[in-house]
């Protein structure tokens, strides 16, 4: 489907009286989120979307790629926390991890964009959001 053939067809119900932030923030623990989700996040990166808070989240977090099921762990523990390290995983896709470094040499970012999904461990990954 092209936008092309169907904004046309589109009503303007309200203007907001500010610019976009991104959704309310739900909380490190509740975070299970696609690549491209986490992509729009970082590209708005204002208050909402918990810049602040995964600044100050260190920790574990866990990458499933949706295609497989294989599981990839990793951690964050510098100064920025996990913001810093998941946001090297949208600029390369792999975010210099061995395995997904040769998978993105693979397939490419595309990929990543279609079948990673982030949480903390023990999250059970979904395909919504």
């Amino acid at each position: 489907m092209n936008l092309e053939n169907y904004y046309h067809k589109f009503t303007v119900a309200e203007i907001l009286r500010s610019a976009y932030t991104g959704e309310a923030f739900c909380g490190y623990d509740s975070i299970n989120i696609g690549f491209s989700m986490l992509e729009s996040i970082f590209a708005i990166h204002n208050a909402p979307t918990g810049k602040a808070a995964l600044e100050n989240t260190k920790g574990v977090y866990l990458i499933t790629d949706m295609s497989n099921g294989k599981r990839y762990v990793g951690a964050a523990y510098g100064v920025t926390g996990i913001w810093s390290r998941w946001e090297s995983y949208i600029f390369t896709g792999h975010g210099y991890n061995d395995e997904l470094t040769k998978l993105m040499a693979t397939h490419g970012l595309d990929y990543a964009r279609k079948h990673f999904r982030f949480a903390p461990p023990g999250a059970t990954h979904q395909q919504n959001g």
